[in-house]
């Protein structure tokens, strides 16, 4: 068995989950209204089934994480599909232009977790007119946390953090990867980097279990132990 210890890997006290923003503006004369979210899964249901999401965005996020931010109309016969969504500062997050449409009452685009602070999103209908906005915030995180899958799957999500990554010669061992600054959660995946010790491999993934999440697998066939990096 080898044992592989995470640098600056647990945090103490009780983790905190970030604030969700969302927004929600009636059209003055049609009763519709609008939310934003992303397509960020933080429901555990290890199903293959397709994922809901909350109208919300899940900020604050994991800086360089990437994802799909939605717009969503109540009016099921207004068409969005020449709306926009615009960020007050790309340098902290950035939206590019609309990629697609689940349907005519949404409105999808790219979004980038680039850089520390907060920036303003706004939709705008097709004469560029502000019809609601939400607040995306970008932290680089000063904690990391390995949990066991095996805990998560079986509801123990108390006894998921680990304080060693343990894998048997031979074998593969996964582990959930959690962002905090400050004590809050970050959320986002995809920006997992590790330098493995030797004798090990180290694999980021970003689907584990039907699971959309940052995962880190680790492989060996070597016995000893070693630092994560």
């Amino acid at each position: 068995m080898v044992a592989a210890t995470p640098t600056r890997m647990m945090r103490s006290g009780p983790c905190a989950v970030g604030v969700a923003f969302a927004f929600t503006l009636a059209a003055a004369g049609c009763g519709a209204s609008y939310s934003m979210s992303d397509d960020i899964d933080l429901t555990w249901d290890f199903a293959l089934t397709p994922r809901q999401f909350d109208d919300n965005l899940h900020s604050p996020y994991v800086r360089g994480a990437m994802m799909t931010v939605f717009a969503h109309s109540s009016d099921q016969g207004e068409n969005l599909r020449s709306w926009s969504i615009d960020s007050s500062d790309s340098t902290v997050f950035a939206v590019s232009a609309a990629v697609e449409e689940a349907s005519d009452r949404d409105l999808a685009a790219a979004g980038r977790a680039v850089g520390e602070g907060t920036a303003t999103l706004t939709l705008r209908d097709p004469h560029g007119n502000a019809v609601g906005r939400a607040f995306a915030e970008v932290m680089v995180p000063d904690a990391v946390e390995l949990d066991s899958h095996g805990s998560l799957i079986l509801g123990r999500e108390d006894e998921a953090p680990v304080h060693e990554a343990r894998v048997l010669a031979g074998g593969e061992a996964t582990y959930l990867v959690r962002y905090f600054r400050g004590g809050r959660e970050l959320h986002g995946n995809g920006v997992l980097s590790v330098v493995p010790p030797a004798g090990v491999t180290a694999q980021p993934r970003t689907t584990f279990v039907f699971e959309n999440r940052e995962w880190l697998s680790l492989a060996t066939s070597v016995v000893g132990s070693g630092t994560l990096n």
